[in-house]
């Protein structure tokens, strides 16, 4: 069984999301506390984490980074009725995986959840390593090191960098990447992805600015090369 960690504080909100949960077989464990629901990810197998964007006692953002800062590879997803491009560019800068809009329809929530599930399991089976220039990085772990220092990425930046050591010299659209990473009915958009490949760049390319391997291909997207 499915186990999911739903980090709520309305009321309301919290029982009709629990409710849609269980009556689909997900196990699924509540809490109002941002602080709590780190505590119970850290130790507990959790399949997916929803959190909305207000908490009792922080925002659903610094949930978020506080999940990402202790390595936790668990699915993050955004429960929101907020659908501002800027905000869910935060969302995702911070670690998030996906946004679920809410109020949800019940069949589409309950696939997009599965999916993002699925997505999540994929990734961490295909590919473990990556070594490139002065450049290490162990996406099992989410530790990447830059001529021997340490540097961190979100969860999605690492996600990002798989999908494209794994198609090497490939161009790969910024549909192809959104589809990939999140799903054609996604929120992200072509800004989403720029705003990464921009944050991604900042924190590996010794040039950013003119960059070695995150290369842009006019009018057709990205490519990775060595």
């Amino acid at each position: 069984m499915k186990r999911i960690l739903f980090i709520e504080n309305d009321l309301q909100i919290k029982n009709e999301i629990k409710s849609i949960l269980q009556s689909s077989g997900f196990y699924t464990i509540t809490t109002t506390s941002g602080k709590v629901g780190a505590e119970l990810a850290k130790g507990d197998g959790f399949d997916a984490i929803i959190v909305d964007l207000f908490l009792n006692d922080e925002t659903g953002m610094e949930c978020c980074k506080d999940l990402r800062k202790h390595n936790l590879l668990i699915p993050i997803i955004f429960l929101t009725n907020n659908k501002e491009e800027d905000y869910q560019i935060e969302a995702f800068n911070s670690g998030a995986d996906d946004f679920i809009n809410y109020p949800v329809h019940k069949n589409e929530f309950i696939a997009r959840l599965n999916a993002i599930i699925r997505r999540s399991k994929i990734y961490l089976k295909s590919y473990d390593e990556a070594s490139f220039s002065n450049i290490r990085i162990n996406f099992t772990k989410q530790i990447t090191k830059v001529k021997n220092k340490q540097i961190l990425l979100t969860s999605t930046e690492y996600k990002i960098l798989k999908f494209f050591v794994e198609r090497e010299e490939e161009v790969i659209s910024r549909a192809e990447i959104i589809d990939a990473l999140w799903g054609v009915n996604s929120n992200a958009s072509s800004r989403t992805i720029d705003n990464y490949m921009l944050s991604i760049r900042k924190k590996i390319e010794k040039n950013p600015s003119c960059p070695k391997h995150i290369i842009t291909v006019f009018n057709e997207g990205y490519k990775f090369v060595k």
